[in-house]
């Protein structure tokens, strides 16, 4: 499920791009303020990206995780100190 969930959020990511990408060469502007539309796609760009390598990264551990490559945390470990 964490593959499949980083999977959806890379198709997310690429269409974000494309429509700023779009936004861009029409130079689209917001209605009252006249700026330009594309930094709030670039905004949100690179914050899916970062979401992406996170989703890959949980992916990636989680198999090691089954293959028993990495140890399981402690079942009872809420992340407290």
């Amino acid at each position: 499920m964490n593959a499949a969930f980083a999977a959806v959020a890379a198709l997310l990511t690429w269409r974000l791009i494309d429509g700023g990408i779009a936004a861009f060469d029409r130079d689209r502007r917001s209605m009252f303020l006249q700026l330009p539309d594309w930094w709030g796609y670039a905004v949100g760009a690179v914050a899916m990206i970062l979401w992406v390598v996170v989703c890959v990264f949980v992916a990636w551990e989680r198999a090691q995780q089954a293959r028993g490559r990495l140890p399981r945390p402690p079942s009872g470990a809420s992340g407290r100190a």
